[in-house]
């Protein structure tokens, strides 16, 4: 039996990248000789006594000073053209809402980093990402929208923004009907298989906010559950026994051998019993290199079983596509 539990999401590396290569390329032009400042030529420093001497006497400057109108000028940074249609190239021109199009870290498809004083996603504030939407949130929510909430999605995609899409709870293979013989066949997950937790006993809380999603080959729920009529066609006592009568195809690559299973290897097996999935599509922002989430995985197995069967697993897999 196994049990997983989702903690909210972590969004990686939202740094403001082109401010820091701006910064960066000022700061190495300031090179240029001046008549009070130190300009090194031959290996040796003229400073600014042996130039004040030179002056004082009237005469011309020594041969190895030479005069810095002549120096070559070095290149400064490129002025941005604001007018310019898309001048940072990160897709969103003025007219489309880009608040500064000099900055592709900034557009309307950015996430609006906390704390940092820029309006990133140019709504007009600062530091104004919505937070706080898994605040009582219902333990048996049906709503598979109601998990991207607990994950700490807060943002629905509109218009240019970036945000969720669309969510649903599945079987492992991306199917939402099952295929299990001697159990209904075409019945959707088993919604006692999944729930949205305050917390997993007493020790597992969520990492940020006020729920985690949990999803089970049982129970989702902390405790002990007698799957009796109530709960039909799923039976058996959870989380040791419980038996939710769903079925499906095992995703691709699936069953895996455990690298701690030796040369044991696990035969393959069509069908993955009691699974249990949540499918999200998410619009990334613009500004984001990385998407993580932090959970929790729990199972028992009886000891003659490992590593002969594929007993359980967890898997997270994720598609890119442009849109």
């Amino acid at each position: 039996m196994q049990r997983t539990v989702h903690n909210p999401r972590r969004w990686g590396r939202l740094a403001r990248v082109s401010s820091y290569l701006l910064l960066l390329v000022a700061t190495s032009c300031e090179s240029e000789a001046t008549t009070s400042g130190k300009q090194p030529v031959d290996g040796r420093d003229s400073g600014p006594e042996r130039i004040q001497d030179a002056s004082a006497e009237g005469g011309s400057a020594p041969t190895d000073v030479l005069d810095a109108g002549t120096q070559p000028e070095e290149p400064g940074p490129i002025p941005c053209d604001a007018t310019a249609d898309d001048a940072d190239g990160d897709g969103f021109t003025v007219v489309q809402g880009d608040c500064d199009d000099c900055d592709k870290q900034v557009n309307p498809g950015a996430y609006d980093v906390e704390g940092n004083g820029v309006d990133e996603d140019c709504s007009g504030a600062k530091d104004d990402e919505p937070t706080g939407c898994d605040i009582d949130l219902a333990l048996d929510a049906m709503n598979p929208k109601d998990a991207i909430k607990a994950l700490g999605i807060c943002r629905s995609q509109a218009e240019n923004s970036w945000g969720a899409l669309s969510a649903a709870w599945v079987f492992p293979d991306g199917t939402t009907g099952s295929t299990l013989e001697g159990c209904p066949i075409g019945a959707p997950p088993h919604p006692l298989s999944h729930g949205i937790l305050p917390a997993f006993g007493d020790h597992v809380r969520p990492l940020e906010g006020r729920s985690m999603v949990a999803m089970s080959s049982g129970v989702a729920r902390s405790g002990r559950y007698e799957l009796g009529q109530a709960w039909e066609p799923a039976y058996g006592t959870s989380p040791t026994g419980g038996l939710m009568c769903t079925g499906s195809k095992a995703p691709p690559g699936f069953p895996r051998t455990s690298s701690s299973c030796g040369s044991n290897s696990v035969a393959p097996q069509p069908t993955v019993y009691n699974g249990m999935a949540l499918e999200l599509i998410i619009k990334v922002p613009t500004n984001a290199m990385a998407l993580s989430f932090d959970f929790s995985f729990f199972a028992t197995e009886f000891p003659e079983y490992v590593c002969r069967d594929p007993g359980q697993l967890c898997r997270a897999r994720s598609v890119h596509r442009r849109m």
